[in-house]
């Protein structure tokens, strides 16, 4: 007898665990950020204001991202994300969509960001999210969660962050854990000119500590190239973003040891 297809949907995320977290893991996009094993919350080179929103205060252009990721080569596990971000009245803001899975098993997410910059080196942001879960003939699921960050550039080299995720414990069940809340205590340091390394200490609250680790090296005006690596599920990650005028591609690859290979790939457009 065939196995439908919602339980076999479900099979593969209960087989993911912790390499996907079917309800709404936070920074599965842009490319970048996977590049860097999931760290990179201190980084000003590539504000991923959708995990802290604090760095939409180091953007000067408007920002139009397109993004795609599909997981460990299973049909059914796709991702995509657009993302926009820019300043209206010196304000930043951004805000961004996502949708992961299919017909049978579909999250979405629907975000708005913002920042404030209260010193020179200091700077605050807050992200208002909505959650959607639909799984087919189980019904659907609403929440929102509530993000708050900062960022510190404590020298022109060596800069700090933290993230304090879903603080108002939102909850698309009785369960009490179907939505992460979590911490996030980044760093970036400057190891010489063009490389930056990030170290980011994750802490998920259903899962114990997870390190991560990247470093980026600007081999030109045009190309940096990126790798990372997650202590967790013991995963490597590579990547490389091209900058060409008001243009930028980006592609990245995890490898995971027992799930194989995820591809992540991102257009973006600068105006």
């Amino acid at each position: 007898m065939r196995v439908p297809i919602v339980l076999t949907i479900v099979f593969l995320l209960f087989l993911l665990h912790q390499a996907v977290r079917a309800s709404f893991e936070p920074g599965r996009l842009p490319p970048a950020y996977l590049a860097l094993g999931s760290s990179g919350i201190a980084s000003t080179q590539a504000p991923f204001f959708n995990v802290n929103p604090a760095l939409l205060a180091f953007g000067s252009q408007s920002e139009l991202n397109l993004q795609y990721r599909n997981f460990y080569n299973i049909s059914q596990l796709n991702e995509f994300g657009l993302s926009f971000s820019t300043r209206l009245k010196r304000l930043p803001f951004g805000v961004f969509v996502r949708q992961f899975g299919d017909q049978n098993y579909k999250e979405q997410q629907a975000a708005l960001a913002v920042s404030f910059t209260i010193f020179e080196r200091l700077s605050f942001g807050f992200l208002f999210r909505n959650y959607f879960l639909q799984i087919k003939n189980y019904g659907h699921y609403y929440s929102y969660g509530l993000t708050a960050a900062l960022h510190l550039r404590i020298l022109s080299w060596l800069n700090l962050a933290s993230v304090f995720g879903n603080f108002n414990e939102p909850k698309l069940t009785n369960q009490s854990k179907d939505i992460p809340v979590y911490f996030i205590q980044g760093v970036q340091i400057e190891v010489f000119p063009g490389a930056r390394l990030t170290v980011d200490l994750f802490k998920d609250d259903r899962y114990d500590f997870d390190y991560r680790a990247g470093l980026s090296y600007q081999l030109n005006k045009m190309f940096n190239v990126l790798a990372g690596f997650r202590q967790q599920i013991h995963s490597f990650s590579f990547g490389i973003i091209f900058k060409r005028k008001f243009v930028t591609i980006s592609y990245a690859l995890e490898i995971h040891p027992n799930l194989g290979a995820s591809n992540a790939v991102a257009v973006g457009y600068y105006f």
